[in-house]
């Protein structure tokens, strides 16, 4: 402090030496010393208390189930089989189960490949231990309709609500979609199939388990002039099966693989004109289902090198007793003698149990 004070004093004794050297004659005037000069400072800034961010609040993650593949299946991107494929998963692989839809025919996994990281399964492929509780689960649609339908037997879906109208495809049983809305009649309900142009179809009431289908929507449709339709001759792509080098082979059984499920596509004379599929059941009864997109569709049951005499027919279940050793053999194929012919089937083999 007193360094301070010397410093200061100084100062103002050269400011007062420096004025008597300028030339003026008039005698400087000599000012009091003061003892000390006060600095003013400029106030100090006291910075106001800020608001401390809480941690966000932590969201419940839903702990997955291991369950295990019985056989090969898809992964979809919705809970329905005409829905975008998101990948195959073979026989015996393990996948972590993450909810189910309301009805419970098909499970939500962990499917790193798809775009929202999950994929749908059905249910009765996957077996989880029973005692687990799987939560229900949302299922997002295109349309974010909150009312869905389950398939209670194969059925086509058509582009308007009639027989007449355009095919677009096949549901299997068990199959879950949404329902948007109900023609005048009340007979054909309007759904989402993603293999639509528009992203809809129609299917027969009668082949649908819906709640509540007073309340939906009229859904008004234009009905198709009376006139001659162009129909492009649709060809099936060659795969390159044989009856030695079958599409698909299984082997199944009550304790392993209990069922599967082919799909696939024939066409003749142009395309790939027969599938063959190949299993062994060990001596166990299996349902048969076939479902057919048309009428063009022929299919032959072998028996170690023997074509039996009922063989499986589009539409229905059969129930065959097999037994012990042998191969059995179906034959999928189209003739094309009306000309073009194309037909896609749904081909599934279950263990009675």
């Amino acid at each position: 402090m007193h360094f301070k004070l010397i410093s200061m004093l100084l100062t103002i004794s050269v400011i007062g030496t420096g004025c008597i050297a300028d030339g003026s004659s008039a005698a400087a005037t000599s000012l009091p010393t003061p003892d000390f000069v006060t600095a003013t400072l400029p106030p100090t800034s006291i910075p106001l208390p800020t608001q401390t961010s809480l941690p966000p609040t932590a969201i419940p993650t839903i702990q997955p189930i291991e369950g295990t593949t019985n056989t090969q299946i898809n992964v979809r991107a919705e809970t329905s089989t005409a829905s975008e494929s998101l990948g195959i998963l073979p026989a015996f692989t393990k996948v972590q189960v993450t909810g189910k839809d309301a009805s419970g025919i098909w499970l939500r996994i962990v499917y790193a490949e798809a775009p929202a990281g999950f994929g749908w399964v059905r249910a009765e492929f996957v077996p989880v231990d029973a005692s687990a509780e799987i939560p229900v689960v949302g299922v997002e649609t295109g349309s974010g309709a909150g009312r869905s339908g389950v398939v209670l037997s194969g059925i086509n879906v058509r582009s308007g609500p009639g027989i007449q109208f355009e095919l677009l495809g096949v549901l299997v049983q068990n199959d879950v979609v949404p329902v948007l809305g109900k023609d005048e009649s009340g007979a054909w309900l309007q759904i989402e199939f993603a293999e639509s142009p528009d992203g809809k179809g129609w299917a027969a009431v009668e082949f649908l388990q819906v709640d509540e289908v007073e309340s939906l929507p009229v859904v008004g449709v234009e009905m198709p002039e009376e006139q001659a339709i162009e129909v492009t001759a649709q060809t099936a792509v060659l795969d390159g099966d044989s009856a030695g080098a079958p599409l698909a082979e299984f082997t199944l059984a009550p304790s392993a693989l209990r069922a599967f499920l082919v799909s696939g596509e024939v066409s003749a004379p142009n395309g790939d004109a027969e599938d063959r599929v190949t299993f062994n059941a060990q001596g166990v009864a299996v349902t048969i289902e076939l479902i057919c997109s048309t009428q063009f569709l022929q299919v032959e049951l072998w028996n170690n090198g023997i074509r039996s005499d009922t063989p499986p027919v589009c539409g229905e279940v059969i129930i065959l007793k097999l037994p012990v050793d042998g191969l059995q053999q179906i034959r999928l194929f189209a003739e094309g003698a009306s000309g073009q012919e194309y037909a896609r089937y749904i081909l599934k083999v279950s263990v009675i149990q």
